[in-house]
């Protein structure tokens, strides 16, 4: 327990402290408060993704529903507001998970360690707190496995009805959880079919009438979007993202898959959290999409955690005294390594970001100062310079690698010196076999501003560029 404590507060810790930064923790961050500000605002979601967009929203329509109201009182240059609603929604999924284990277990020690299990993974710092929809779908997704575990022993209708809604606002939040919305599903299905198929319906009706309305709202550009990021697939993401996030271990990995395990083994015990972590490990093969990170663990990380408490007390109660006092000292130790990384990255973060914040005013400042255009990759330099951003470098250099689109004619507007100043998050100028600006950037467009541009300011990961005069 002291070491899941640890790698708890350090969690949460990390996410207090981080309302306080102006900086993105992922570039996405203030993207997705555009799109949602856009929302707000009332102007198109999602728009056709021809040859004049360079940004366009990748995600269903559920995330900037839940942002847009937030980005309505704040503005889409402020994030401390909804950095704040995923650390609760963060929270929420905790304590629900608690309630999970504490129903399946009836022990309280069992709900401790399921309800803070999910803060000793070292993604969890890191990535649950930001301004994506990870979180959000997860907090509905531990909401549809708290419902229908109360279903699998009260049998009452009422709980499948929220357990229809909660997979539907999973699915339209972060459409890769779908395979945890259908092993809920099927978890209903196996004890009452009829049930099973009603829930089904209510799911599926509820989904498809949303992502139906959104598509005839934006006259077919919704599809396109998602489509034209769907296709941008590679297998070798898969492996180094399992590569760089398996280390340090967590015990509770291999605590969930035993439970899971058993679960299936003694056939009549199999239940829904059964079910939702193989969905959940099935989650993880959607991390083969170029640009994965360790969020696409989490549903993983979620369904290890609610197992792990009850594994734990079962083992406590068949184990003698000594065997399960060596056995969680054993599982602390693993787990205090984990909050000692995360302590670690979390204290080299907040010094960075101290410097940053005045290297980034400066740079805002700057390209406030330019008289014209000014093509960016850096959402809230954009907005805090008063400019509207619609440049997603990274988006577009995938789709551009991967052939299925190719930027011409902001290559041209690039080589025709279109724009008065270029902002990019990577020297433009120098590319090594360890620093891979063209990786960031669409490869043409690179080509373009190394042509017609010239390096005039650089900032702490900044550099602006203003037309070469002859």
């Amino acid at each position: 327990m002291l070491g899941l404590a640890a790698a708890a507060v350090v969690a949460i810790g990390v996410q207090v402290v981080a309302l306080r930064w102006e900086q993105p923790h992922i570039a996405s961050e203030y993207i997705n408060l555009f799109h949602a500000d856009r929302l707000a605002s009332g102007e198109g979601l999602y728009t056709d993704p021809g040859p004049g967009t360079w940004s366009f929203p990748v995600y269903f329509p559920g995330l900037y529903a839940l942002l847009a109201p937030l980005t309505w009182i704040t503005g889409p240059d402020q994030i401390w507001l909804e950095r704040l609603a995923a650390l609760i929604a963060l929270i929420g999924v905790c304590g629900l998970s608690a309630r999970t284990a504490l129903r399946l277990s009836g022990s309280r020690i069992a709900a401790t360690v399921s309800g803070l299990g999910l803060l000793g993974f070292v993604p969890v710092a890191h990535l649950v707190g930001v301004v994506r929809p990870d979180v959000f779908a997860l907090v509905f997704a531990a909401g549809a496995l708290a419902a229908v575990t109360r279903w699998e022993d009260e049998r009452e209708p009422r709980w499948l009805i929220y357990t229809a809604l909660f997979c539907a606002a999973m699915v339209l939040t972060r459409q890769v959880y779908a395979p945890i919305a259908g092993a809920l599903i099927l978890a209903v299905l196996i004890r009452d079919p009829r049930a099973g198929l009603r829930t089904l319906a209510t799911s599926v009706g509820a989904t498809l009438a949303v992502l139906a309305l959104t598509e005839l709202a934006s006259g077919g550009s919704f599809s396109a979007d998602i489509r034209a990021f769907t296709d941008l697939v590679r297998l070798s993401s898969l492996t180094e993202l399992i590569e760089s996030q398996l280390w340090p271990p967590n015990p509770l990995y291999l605590i969930g898959a035993l439970g899971c395990a058993a679960g299936f083994a003694r056939g009549m015990t199999l239940r829904a959290v059964h079910l939702a972590w193989l969905g959940g490990a099935i989650c993880c093969l959607a991390a083969v999409k170029v640009g994965s990170s360790g969020n696409y663990l989490l549903p993983l990380m979620w369904a290890s955690a609610i197992l792990g408490g009850p594994a734990l007390e079962l083992a406590r109660a068949r184990m003698s005294r000594p065997a399960f006092g060596i056995a969680s000292v054993a599982v602390g130790l693993l787990l205090i390594s984990p909050a000692h990384y995360a302590i670690e990255r979390a204290r080299a973060v907040s010094d960075l970001t101290a410097s940053l914040n005045r290297s980034q005013d400066e740079a805002a400042e700057r390209l406030a100062a330019i008289d014209g255009p000014v093509l960016g990759d850096r959402f809230d330099l954009a907005l805090a310079a008063g400019r509207v951003p619609d440049f997603e470098a990274l988006l577009l250099s995938q789709l551009e690698l991967t052939g299925v689109r190719t930027p011409t004619e902001l290559a041209r507007a690039v080589h025709r010196q279109r724009f008065e100043g270029i902002q990019a998050s990577f020297d433009l100028f120098a590319t090594t076999p360890s620093y891979q600006g063209l990786s960031f950037w669409p490869p043409s467009v690179v080509a373009a501003a190394r042509a017609a541009y010239c390096e005039r300011w650089q900032g702490d990961f900044v550099w602006l560029y203003r037309p070469c005069r002859s």
